[in-house]
């Protein structure tokens, strides 16, 4: 079985890339259980690194190195909300300034989907070589609402508890609107935050007199910058559970990870 993380184990020490390295010491972002997990799983790209019974295995081997792929791009895009939550508040009136909000959206919902995927392949059975009615690997496709609603059963309920939070709800709901129908109200720079987690579709204020009713007018860059820490916070306490779940993965699979040297 991998080794435990060491109780010295100091993430701002550890060796990363470029842009992994930009995230933690220029964007100063708390990915210390990402970086944590990072280790458990020396990094998730190389299959020399497991070893045991299935390591020749194609699809544990490719669910080894999706843990990796997912992990990188989870750091990445937590850069990318911090980048576009900078854009806005630099330039809120300017059109780049609005178009950061919907890419601070987008980014959120990659963290969700890939802290999701990993959650999958970690914690269920045959997660590796799962496939849908069509024939293509679940891993490869699963999201967050596909894992709540179709595995929650199967996953431990501390997952699910960090995954349906009142804020994380928020921030889907938001990233839904944003994705599937129109731009939210905007008044003095702020949107009406009553209205953030239940409605889908707004009234338009040219036009519509709904829009007269909203109320709890909220700045747009305090929204955002409780959706970023909310979301620093859930990949941390998901991945301090991933951290301790690694060996359910290796039981699952009959492999071991070796530990980073």
């Amino acid at each position: 079985m991998v080794s435990a993380v060491s109780s010295t184990f100091d993430y701002k020490k550890e060796l990363l890339d470029r842009y992994e390295t930009y995230v933690r010491d220029t964007l100063l972002l708390n990915v210390e259980e990402w970086a944590k997990f990072r280790w458990v799983i020396s990094c998730g790209v190389d299959p020399a690194n497991i070893s045991g019974t299935n390591a020749g295995d194609r699809n544990i081997i490719e669910s080894y190195i999706e843990l990796g792929k997912c992990n990188y791009e989870i750091i990445c895009s937590l850069g990318y909300c911090k980048v576009s939550l900078n854009k806005y508040a630099n330039y809120p009136d300017s059109f780049d300034g609005q178009k950061a909000i919907k890419d601070f959206y987008f980014h959120t919902g990659a963290v969700l989907d890939n802290l999701s995927r990993i959650i999958f392949i970690v914690t269920i059975q045959d997660a590796a070589s799962k496939i849908n009615r069509k024939g293509a690997l679940i891993r490869h496709r699963i999201d967050r609402g596909e894992l709540l609603s179709d595995y929650k059963a199967q996953i431990p309920s501390n997952y699910y508890s960090h995954l349906t939070s009142v804020m994380i709800e928020e921030i889907v709901n938001i990233r839904n609107i944003i994705t599937h129908y129109w731009k939210i109200p905007q008044s003095n720079r702020s949107w009406p935050r009553s209205e953030l987690s239940s409605r889908k579709a707004f009234a338009w204020p040219y036009s519509e007199p709904d829009y007269a009713n909203y109320s709890c007018w909220t700045s747009i860059e305090k929204i955002l910058e409780d959706h970023l820490n909310s979301m620093i916070d859930l990949q941390n306490n998901i991945y301090r559970l991933l951290v301790s779940d690694i060996t359910t993965f290796e039981k699952n699979n009959g492999i071991t990870i070796r530990s980073p040297v």
